[in-house]
């Protein structure tokens, strides 16, 4: 089984690439255009400018508090295998874990944030003992594939 959330993760980019060019578009109306000659609600040109970035930045702030993460999982052969790497701005690492179904022992589920995020703890079987994978975020999967995904490592726990 084959779970990804590329969908998301477009539609996150695409979201921030337009409410970038939405707010340099209304900062450059602004200063060209003879809108704000006069104050409105006694804020002048600078005060605006300063609203619209503010809301922007708040908006990318929050953004990077949920921790997006692209996702893909495969379970397909004789190993189970995870790709993800971080939504955020300025993270292009990539990440790939492949363990042998065998050697896969346990999950485990976590939030944080008021429950904004979601991550996901995986084990694995090594000679020396088990080893405990960072966190992935699983922020930006839908319930259902969160459900799916679940159910799919819980048929590889070992005992």
């Amino acid at each position: 089984m084959i779970i990804e959330n590329s969908k998301t993760a477009i539609k996150i980019r695409l979201r921030t690439f337009f409410a970038t060019l939405i707010v340099v578009a209304l900062i450059v109306i602004i200063y060209t255009t003879r809108i704000l000659i006069n104050p409105i609600w006694g804020l002048n040109k600078t005060h605006w400018s300063f609203i619209i970035i503010g809301v922007f930045v708040l908006i990318l702030i929050l953004n990077n508090l949920r921790d997006f993460h692209y996702i893909y999982f495969s379970d397909n052969g004789n190993k189970i295998v995870f790709k993800f790497y971080s939504m955020q701005i300025f993270s292009g690492k990539k990440h790939i874990i492949e363990i042998n179904k065998k050697d896969f022992v346990k999950f485990q589920t976590s939030s944080s944030l008021f429950k904004m995020r979601n991550y996901l703890i995986i084990y694995q079987k090594l000679k020396k003992g088990i080893a405990k994978y960072p966190p992935i975020s699983i922020t930006g999967l839908s319930k259902k594939d969160k459900t799916k995904l679940k159910n799919q490592l819980s048929q590889y726990i070992s005992t």
